[in-house]
């Protein structure tokens, strides 16, 4: 029997080929799909502010203004441009009205909630 350290080598590797084909025949692949969908939570945050909890859909913005029919946005109103959580002050908003209300530019978003807090019964 004569082995030389070239043929040791050519051994391993000859073994580690038929290793990795016989893995490769039990390996499985699987597609993993993740529907993100926007949202939008805004509450009261003390007496003079909020807390706006938003998750925008890709290119869509948010707009943030007071009025009493939160029909359409205040050309001035408040544009929340990325997802995420924000504390916003009462006085940053603009507008006049009893309701905070809130759209996004998409139409899919909309939230409106009382300026004052509402008296328990």
């Amino acid at each position: 029997m004569l082995f030389n350290s070239t043929g040791k080598i050519a051994i391993v590797s000859l073994a580690m080929a038929a290793y990795s084909v016989n893995a490769a025949e039990r390996s499985r692949s699987a597609v993993i799909s993740v529907n993100v969908r926007p949202e939008v939570s805004l509450q009261r945050q003390g007496d003079a502010g909020f807390l706006l909890r938003i998750r925008l859909a890709p290119q869509a913005h948010a707009r943030l203004w007071r009025d009493s029919q939160c029909g359409s946005p205040a050309p001035n109103a408040h544009v929340v441009s990325e997802s995420g959580t924000f504390s916003i002050a009462m006085s940053t908003i603009p507008g006049s009205g009893n309701m905070v209300c809130l759209a996004s530019s998409d139409a899919i978003l909309r939230a409106t909630i009382p300026v004052a807090p509402v008296p328990a019964p």
